[in-house]
């Protein structure tokens, strides 16, 4: 699955909640297969609001028919790998999120290649180094702002655990 797939998922999304009179997020998840932390986060980045007083509109059902669709195709794959029950969510969320840490990656070149050359010439060109230097830790900096808000949107937690241990020691 591509990474224009599940935002062509989203968009659908979007167009059956703000399309159908009534729908919670929970009912889209059971439409869409998208878990409902990634639907929550997509709700709230862009701003979406329901835009009919009562049943249905006609663009919301064709992305009704067209999840139906997927998840049919996607039932078929699961049925000839051997599985049992299919696992909606995985495909969706997996790829998407597999795609945006392996950019998140090799976004963070720039700023390792800005002050490695700081440091080569730090003796020859002092100021050019240290505003190289300036440069790496803005970029590094921006890049962290940035990489923490599209995980957010994706739904992905930051396992930070703290450094180090404590040890207790019991004396008697």
């Amino acid at each position: 699955m591509t990474d224009d797939s599940f935002h062509h998922r989203l968009g659908d999304a979007r167009a059956i909640y703000e399309g159908t009179h009534g729908m919670t997020m929970a009912e889209l998840t059971e439409v869409t297969g998208i878990p409902s932390r990634v639907l929550a986060a997509q709700k709230r980045a862009e701003g979406w609001a329901k835009v009919v007083k009562s049943g249905q509109t006609e663009e919301a059902a064709e992305a009704v028919i067209r999840f139906n669709e997927w998840k049919m195709q996607v039932a078929e794959v699961n049925a000839r790998d051997g599985e049992a029950m299919p696992n909606l969510a995985v495909p969706l969320h997996e790829d998407a999120v597999h795609k945006l840490l392996e950019r998140h990656k090799a976004e963070l070149i720039a700023p390792r290649v800005l002050s490695q050359e700081a440091i080569k010439i730090r003796h020859s060109d002092p100021n050019m180094a240290f505003q190289k230097a300036k440069l790496a830790k803005i970029t590094a900096e921006t890049l962290d702002i940035l990489h923490r808000a599209e995980r957010r949107a994706f739904g992905v937690k930051d396992d930070e655990k703290p450094g180090g241990g404590v040890v207790v020691v019991e004396r008697t």
